[in-house]
């Protein structure tokens, strides 16, 4: 049986499931873990921005990740059940979407390096 601290200690622990693909159930399973073991949802949506920043991530995702963010602040700023029930669907949402989409072939970063380096006027490729 896993240690409830062992949630709150490693959030970037998500990322591992996000690495494959498939894994809607568990990664919304692990999420519960950490949410029901005390984990913050600061940290948990720190990881979540991570992983959709790795990935080739369409303009929609990115609203869809703004969007749960600003209702979580306004829910959480609420106080009783429904405002409860509201913040953690807010969580479950982003997450299950988010690993739905999981993993993309991630070309961002490397265009991103390629960009830099022409920016530094490095030759990518030069003729024999």
């Amino acid at each position: 049986m896993r240690a409830l601290l062992d949630f709150v200690e490693q959030p970037t622990e998500l990322l591992e499931i996000l690495d494959k693909q498939q894994q809607v159930a568990l990664a919304a399973a692990w999420v519960m873990g950490y949410l029901r073991s005390g984990g913050k949802p600061e940290p948990l949506f720190n990881v979540l921005g991570h992983a959709l920043l790795r990935e080739d991530a369409e303009f929609h995702s990115f609203q869809m990740y703004e969007a749960a963010v600003a209702e979580y602040d306004r829910w959480a700023s609420e106080s009783g059940a429904f405002a409860e029930k509201a913040c953690e669907t807010l969580i479950f949402a982003v997450t299950r979407y988010l690993a739905a989409h999981a993993p993309t072939s991630r070309e961002t970063p490397h265009t991103a390096k390629i960009a830099w380096r022409l920016h530094r006027g490095e030759k990518l490729f030069e003729e024999e």
